[in-house]
């Protein structure tokens, strides 16, 4: 869909009052890349105005289009902790400390930052997604690792809850005598679309889609790199349906069936392209 618009915009150049930048996200996974990109300026010479990227989205069917203004997506924050115990032999767990146990009370400790120490008004997720330790079935293990993610929407829940993980996590492992050390990382902040682009892209929206088409995207969980551009300049990230339930292309993005509704590229295309001349033509 990049390509294919570059093309066409390039060839539209002379027509259009400004220049329009493609940026292809590299390392969007967590991995930094947008960081990267504008520590290298991609947002400078010339300097970027406003943003606008474009995600394919399977729970949406193919051409519909999602937008809205405001906060879309989470804060992203990724945690590695290592809980370190003394082993033993199974037997006699007395003479060790069992980090499996710790490891199973820093999980529930952790399930209880959302529960009882946030607002039930306030979203955010906590999700412990891998824990790895232990050597023989007979032997207490002296290490376990944890990974996981912490999810958050706004600035305020943002700032407090390495907070209270760094006391969920020490307590709970303290509590069963053992020790820890936790590596937490921040990935991306909160995806904030400004409202001038947004309006801008749900009436390209309409024009390409119709207005049966085109809803108000609701806020996830989900994080997303392009939210380093947009804390930058004024812009809109949204969603393009690609899902096709009767063709079986339906599965989640990051399942191992996901397969799209290839037609989804032709309205990407034209939204890409719509847009930039919409907004050099304000």
């Amino acid at each position: 869909m990049g390509l294919m618009a570059a093309k066409i915009i390039a060839a539209r150049a002379g027509h259009l009052a400004g220049r329009v930048k493609m940026v292809f996200q590299p390392a969007e996974e967590g991995l930094g890349g947008a960081n990267r990109m504008v520590e290298e300026g991609v947002l400078d010479s010339p300097r970027v105005d406003a943003a606008v990227g474009l995600h394919l989205w399977n729970p949406l069917p193919v051409g519909t289009v999602s937008v809205a203004a405001g906060t879309i997506l989470a804060a992203v924050d990724r945690f590695v902790v290592e809980i370190l115990g003394k082993g033993a032999h199974a037997a006699m767990p007395h003479e060790g400390t069992d980090a499996v146990l710790a490891a199973a009370h820093v999980v529930t400790a952790l399930q209880g930052i959302v529960a009882r120490e946030l607002s039930p008004f306030v979203p955010a997720v906590v999700t412990v997604a891998r824990i790895a330790g232990g050597s023989a079935f007979n032997v207490l293990a002296g290490r376990v690792e944890l990974e996981g993610t912490v999810r958050t929407l706004d600035r305020e829940t943002f700032e407090t809850i390495p907070v209270l993980f760094e006391r969920a996590v020490q307590g709970a492992a303290l509590a069963l005598g053992a020790r820890a050390e936790i590596r937490y990382e921040r990935l991306n902040p909160v995806t904030v679309n400004d409202a001038r682009i947004a309006d801008l892209v749900r009436d390209v929206a309409i024009e390409v889609a119709g207005p049966e088409k085109v809803e108000v995207w609701k806020p996830t969980m989900g994080g997303e790199d392009m939210s380093e551009y947009l804390q930058r300049v004024p812009g809109c990230f949204f969603f393009l349906g690609s899902g096709n339930a009767a063709l079986g292309r339906n599965a989640p993005h990051h399942s191992e069936l996901f397969d799209f509704d290839e037609r989804a590229l032709e309205t990407g295309v034209e939204l890409l392209v719509r847009v930039a001349q919409k907004y050099l033509s304000a």
